[in-house]
C-alpha cells in the first residue's frame, strides 16, 4: 500500500463517505452546538495561567472538550489520568 499526500478533494471525499455510513462521530458533531460551551471552557482554562510566563499556546479549547467527550464516549483510558 502506497502513502501519499491527501490531495485537494480528499477529505471532502472522506467525510462525505464517513456520513453516507452514518459514521457516530459525523452524528455528533452535527447535533452538539459545540460552541455554546466555549465561554465557560476558556474561563476555567484562563485561570492560573499567565500568558506573560511564554510557552507553546494551548490547544483551542473546544477540539480539547471534543476529546474528552470522545474519551468517555469510547471508554478510552489516559494511563496518566488517574495519577
Amino acid at each position: 500500500m502506497s502513502h501519499r499526500p491527501l490531495g485537494l478533494f480528499d477529505q471532502e471525499a472522506r467525510h462525505r463517505k464517513l456520513e453516507s455510513l452514518g459514521d457516530p462521530l459525523v452524528v455528533l458533531n452535527r447535533i452538539v452546538l459545540w460552541e455554546m460551551f466555549r465561554e465557560r471552557l476558556e474561563a476555567a482554562t484562563r485561570a492560573g495561567r499567565d500568558p506573560r510566563r511564554g510557552g507553546r499556546p494551548p490547544y483551542d479549547v473546544i477540539v480539547m472538550f471534543k476529546i474528552l467527550v470522545l474519551r468517555e464516549l469510547y471508554a478510552l483510558s489516559d494511563e496518566y489520568a488517574a495519577m
